[in-house]
């Protein structure tokens, strides 16, 4: 996948604007997004804290896995890195523990340990967190007010809400 619409996320299968993107996912974060707890302490450990690149491998892994060294590479093709570069991308995700390496012969494949689900609730309250102090109003109020919304849009928002609200 080329990223020339850096603009563009990935949503199901289809993109969306980022900002549109970002606040749909805060919205069922706000209503889905309950971490179990005990005592005040999260029982689920966080997932590792990633970078935008390091998730472009997480992406490829996150489509198909496991995947060998060279399928990752081939995976991000439009990005122009080199071999060693990804190498690098994936020896940084191992030592995190977002994926792990299991050898099959003189192959090692790839196995992500983290579901994209989990990445992406701990980066959007990573997100709310740091620039609406964990406020979920204020975030959205922010987007609504810079983007001009389409109708279209309006509408699937207007749908998200209408099915929390019988959540």
């Amino acid at each position: 996948m080329s990223f020339k619409y850096r603009h563009l996320q990935p949503c199901g299968n289809f993109f969306l604007p980022s900002w549109l993107t970002c606040v749909i996912l805060l919205l069922n974060l706000a209503y889905a997004c309950k971490r179990t707890t005990a005592g005040g302490k999260t029982l689920k450990p966080d997932p590792p804290k990633i970078s935008e690149a390091e998730w472009q491998v997480m992406s490829a892994l996150w489509r198909k896995s496991p995947l060998s060294f060279s399928e990752i590479n081939d995976a991000l093709e439009g990005s122009d890195w080199s071999p060693k570069t990804v190498g690098t991308l994936i020896r940084r995700l191992v030592e995190k523990g977002a994926i792990r390496s299991e050898s099959q012969g003189k192959t090692n494949l790839y196995h992500p340990t983290v579901t994209e689900d989990q990445m992406l609730t701990a980066e959007s309250e990573s997100f709310l967190s740091r620039f609406f102090g964990g406020q979920l109003n204020p975030m959205v109020a922010h987007f609504f007010e810079k983007e001009k919304l389409s109708k279209k849009e309006i509408e699937e928002i207007k749908k998200l809400i209408e099915r929390m609200e019988e959540k």
